[in-house]
């Protein structure tokens, strides 16, 4: 049959241009990775968008650009299981730099030249995921049943503990680009469970049956857990979940609050110590910018709570009470200078009253009053965290004015014989709980003097209020009036017309005030000579006659003498008054001895390490 030479043979021209043949060569090769004909057609178009050109042109794939469209193809298949949104995620990753599979890499100009390893820029990050997630990839679908095993072997190979630089990045990336809704990953079901729980895991790692893992069970990695999200990133994934918070209902906010503070900790405190001790301050130099950043990323939590507790009034939750404490702690302590004064103002009324509260508590008790124990310990927590607050925030007397209020209104002893409120011998163990009053007196000025002295070296301004405060329970509580026609027809006081009707408790506070060294605005031997003149207790009057002449001539701290020395050398002479007052003789010995043990444990070098006070 003979053959139509008028049709054109439809040769291929060697150099002719063939419009979008690179995109078809790309197709091809995603569909034989495993994608759909859909999913290759954009992803060819997105991909030659953002890699390297390598020599690729419209109409040709070069070598090196086809290599690397099927090293992202095979993602598929090899290393999602054939999910196509963990095989998006995981090209995303590899595009990045923050995944191999492996490194795609470009040959660099002349012969025999190394590859350079490529990644893409982290400007053009959004526009990758903008297109992924135009065509529907859901990455949270993705994550919330952990990371794609690919991800997880190569992340571990750079950081088996600690973190991870390239883990890191993808999850900046996931944040910063909005390529997943953070409350849509982290398990915060989880979170308000583990809040509610309240315990503070260690910063640390052990090895599991699943690999390396949290202290409290949670996979190194796991992207459900905040705690991860926090560790790798720091503020950026406290800041997104702050965002839930104005949402979130009453009954779990205080949960999801400690969750986050508990994740936060974690990243930002220097030690569990530091942790514990609940001080956000910085315990070193370099510690400061970090807890200042951990501050600023803290105060939505902090502000959330507290317009909660403003719009309760009186009525606020004692949780939220609580947390609210805490988190101005972690939003304010590290900035202290820059909070407002009203906030501060508004916390510190709130810690004062809660210390407060325990009076009624102590009065009431006796030494067998198992309930009024129970509720103590289940107060005390809050108490411990109110005392921290006022030594910080407020200054050491605003912490031990309460105190010793409270220390005062126990009607059960709150010591062993030889005046200890720590556990030493088992003959003579310190009453508990009871024994936390004395034993928090002392360790929040243990803790806080320091702090204090930076700007009252001797400790003046403490140790006078300290004054003021014994020498205004040693009057009687009688009007003028009543006190002018006592004058006049001779009527003599007795115990129960003093501010303090304990004369043993009278007594050593005058003691105690002289041993504190100072003479509150040089009026306060008036007070002490009108004590012994006119107190019901011949012993009472013969020590304030003694401690007058003494404030009178006072001339400060001797010369050699700590500060500190004279306040445990006063806050001595109240526990006395404390077991005395009971009807308790405590034991000279032991008593002694604890006295001389706590002086040493002033925590500051002494010039002639001489004790403070002397006895009138």
């Amino acid at each position: 049959m003979p053959r139509n030479n008028d049709r054109s043979f439809p040769v291929v021209e060697p150099d002719a241009p063939v419009a979008r043949g690179a995109h078809r060569q790309a197709v091809r090769r995603l569909v034989e990775g495993g994608w759909d004909a859909s999913d290759a057609d954009w992803l060819a178009d997105l991909l030659l968008k953002v890699l390297p050109a390598c020599g690729t042109t419209d109409g040709q794939l070069s070598d090196t650009t086809e290599a690397h469209v099927l090293l992202l193809a095979l993602t598929k298949r090899m290393y999602a299981e054939g999910d196509r949104d963990a095989a998006l995620l995981l090209m995303l990753a590899a595009l990045t730099g923050c995944v191999w599979i492996p490194r795609l890499v470009v040959p660099r100009e002349g012969a025999g030249q190394p590859s350079d390893i490529w990644s893409l820029s982290d400007s053009r990050w959004a526009e990758v995921v903008d297109e992924m997630r135009r065509h529907g990839a859901d990455f949270e679908r993705v994550l919330r049943a952990g990371w794609p095993k690919h991800i997880i072997s190569e992340w571990s190979k750079d950081a088996p503990f600690g973190r991870c630089e390239r883990a890191t990045t993808f999850m900046r990336l996931l944040l910063q680009t909005d390529a997943i809704d953070l409350s849509r990953v982290v398990d915060v079901d989880e979170m308000r469970v583990s809040g509610r729980d309240g315990r503070w895991w260690p910063a640390g790692f052990s090895l599991g049956p699943g690999g390396q893992q949290w202290m409290d069970g949670t996979a190194w990695l796991d992207p459900r857990s905040f705690r991860t999200w926090v560790w790798q990133l720091g503020a950026l994934p406290l800041q997104v979940m702050a965002k839930l918070l104005p949402a979130e209902p009453t009954e779990t906010i205080v949960p999801l609050v400690t969750a986050a503070a508990q994740a936060a900790t974690t990243r930002f405190a220097n030690s569990e110590y530091g942790c514990q001790l609940e001080c956000f301050e910085g315990h070193t130099q370099e510690w400061v910018p970090t807890l200042r950043t951990f501050a600023r990323v803290m105060r939505p939590y902090f502000e959330e709570l507290d317009r909660r507790v403003v719009a309760k009034g009186r009525e606020v939750d004692p949780l939220l009470r609580s947390a609210w404490m805490l988190l101005f702690r972690m939003a304010w302590d590290s900035e202290a200078a820059d909070c407002p004064p009203e906030v501060r103002k508004r916390v510190l009324d709130a810690a004062t009253e809660d210390v407060s509260r325990a009076r009624s508590l102590f009065g009431s008790i006796t030494v067998d009053a198992a309930d009024d124990a129970d509720r103590f310990l289940q107060h005390l927590p809050h108490i411990e965290r109110c005392c921290k607050l006022l030594a910080f925030h407020g200054g050491l007397w605003r912490c031990i004015k309460p105190l010793l209020l409270a220390f005062r209104s126990l009607r059960t002893p709150a010591l062993a014989r030889d005046l200890r409120h720590w556990e030493e011998f088992a003959d003579d163990p310190p009453p508990t709980p009871w024994n936390a009053i004395p034993g928090l007196l002392s360790t929040m000025f243990h803790a806080y003097a320091a702090r204090e002295q930076r700007s009252d070296p001797d400790l003046e301004q403490l140790r006078a209020r300290m004054a003021t405060y014994l020498l205004e329970r040693l009057t009687d509580r009688w009007s003028q009036k009543e006190r002018e026609a006592a004058a006049a027809n001779g009527q003599v006081r007795t115990d129960d017309d003093m501010t303090e009707p304990v004369p043993e408790w009278r007594y050593c506070m005058i003691r105690a005030v002289v041993d504190l060294r100072v003479n509150p605005d040089g009026k306060g031997h008036r007070a002490l000579h009108w004590s012994s003149a006119h107190d019901p207790h011949p012993r009472v009057r013969e020590a304030a006659k003694s401690a007058s002449q003494s404030l009178r001539h006072q001339r400060g701290l001797p010369e050699g003498t700590s500060p500190r020395r004279a306040m445990m050398s006063a806050m001595w002479w109240l526990k006395q008054a404390h077991m005395l007052g009971l009807g308790i003789q405590p034991d000279p010995d032991g008593a002694q001895r604890t006295r001389a043990k706590e002086l040493t444990r002033t925590k500051e070098v002494e010039r002639d390490n001489k004790p403070a006070g002397s006895n009138p």
